[in-house]
């Protein structure tokens, strides 16, 4: 479990924190030891995540619009994941604002990909429960509906959207030129 989890914290870039059933925090894994961390700064962000983390779904929890933090359960612990930082924002229900200080260390979060992000998530939840949770179950349990097709259609287009966004296009001018040198 030890090399698991420094793995996820090492492969996310962020903080691995376990804690006890009776929310007690044990031990923590982090990407590296420098990394500041938030929740040890304003222990009221673990104790409202912890407080609505359920044993059957893992938990998203956004902090001030920007860092994304998931709970879920394994067998005899409770596991904080994060902070992250997803590249566009998400309608999560859980959500938790406080007054973070204006200094960059209560910001730092990696930039991640969402699927990816959820990924890491699903599997340590399938490895600790008899049932398989997949990724439309788990955001309609953590999300809010955008429309009647379901939150993850709504995340099928924004991930295109930003994908498409960040692939270099040539200027409708060059592309001309470039067809009318052909013929």
């Amino acid at each position: 479990m030890k090399e698991l989890l420094t793995y996820i914290a090492k492969h996310m870039q962020t903080i691995v924190r376990v804690f006890t059933k009776n929310r007690q925090f044990e031990k923590d894994y982090r990407a590296n030891d420098t990394y500041y961390d938030v929740v040890h700064s304003f222990p009221e962000i673990a104790d409202k995540v912890l407080g609505e983390v359920d044993e059957a779904f893992p938990l998203l929890a956004c902090v001030n619009d920007n860092l994304v933090y998931a709970c879920l359960n394994s067998q005899e612990r409770i596991l904080l994941i994060g902070p992250v930082r997803l590249y566009f924002a998400l309608p999560i229900r859980c959500r938790i604002q406080c007054e973070l200080p204006d200094n960059s260390l209560f910001h730092e979060g990696k930039n991640c990909e969402f699927h990816e992000f959820v990924g890491e998530i699903l599997e340590l939840h399938n490895l600790f429960h008899e049932t398989n949770l997949h990724e439309h179950e788990f955001l309609e349990h953590n999300c809010y509906r955008e429309n009647e097709k379901g939150s993850h259609q709504y995340f099928t287009n924004v991930m295109f959207e930003k994908r498409e966004e960040e692939i270099q296009h040539n200027p409708y001018d060059q592309e001309l030129r470039k067809m009318t040198s052909i013929e």
